[in-house]
């Protein structure tokens, strides 16, 4: 895997043409995908679903439970991984400007590294070049499945350049406290194309 660029790795499943396309994100536990796992099992009949991965931790434990990775390899036809320096002089740029307190500084570099590291449009770029596809075909995301916690930069970033974007919110485990005040917190607020799942 590569250190600073999006590499994409293709699974068993196979991108198709004909297909609608949505993103999964997971932010570090296999229990974010073991959740939705029966929703993209249904999904992937019409849906081409690429995951986005934070880091190799998380990818590795869910290769450490083979039942759960071999569902997912069979739903999404292709992930990438966080590239761990990508970026890396930016950031360190940030981290000094932070501390020397230069608050202006500091939120454009910010900015930038939020429209560099998460990059849609080279992801799209790798994809098809991955896939043999040519650059001209269009690969539009209608949907994006996350866990509520997550609070990602790629949600900016899709709706930015995927107008009609759906997002998902679900929670990684059953056990929650309380689906009342989760839904007041998460939902309620949220805009028409704001979705929670719950049990």
């Amino acid at each position: 895997m590569s250190l600073i660029n999006y590499n994409i790795n293709l699974n068993e499943n196979k991108f198709s043409k004909y297909k609608k396309n949505i993103v999964l994100l997971i932010k570090k536990s296999p229990g974010e995908i073991d959740w939705i796992m029966p929703i993209l099992f249904f999904l992937q009949k019409d849906y081409n679903i690429f995951t986005i991965f934070k880091n190799v931790q998380a990818i590795n434990l869910l290769k450490e439970n083979k039942t759960l990775y071999s569902l997912w390899n069979k739903c999404s036809y292709a992930y990438t991984v966080h590239p761990k320096y990508r970026n890396i002089f930016l950031r360190i740029l940030k981290k000094i400007f932070s501390k020397l307190k230069f608050t202006h500084l500091e939120s454009k570099i910010h900015n930038l590294i939020q429209k560099k590291f998460y990059d849609t449009n080279e992801i799209l770029i790798n994809i098809k070049k991955k896939l043999h596809i040519k650059n001209r075909t269009k690969l539009n995301f209608s949907g994006c499945f996350l866990e509520y916690t997550y609070k990602s930069p790629w949600i900016d970033n899709y709706k930015n350049n995927f107008k009609n974007l759906k997002i998902f919110y679900y929670p990684h485990t059953s056990q929650l406290s309380s689906s009342k005040k989760l839904y007041k917190k998460y939902y309620k607020k949220k805009p028409s194309n704001k979705f929670l799942l719950l049990n």
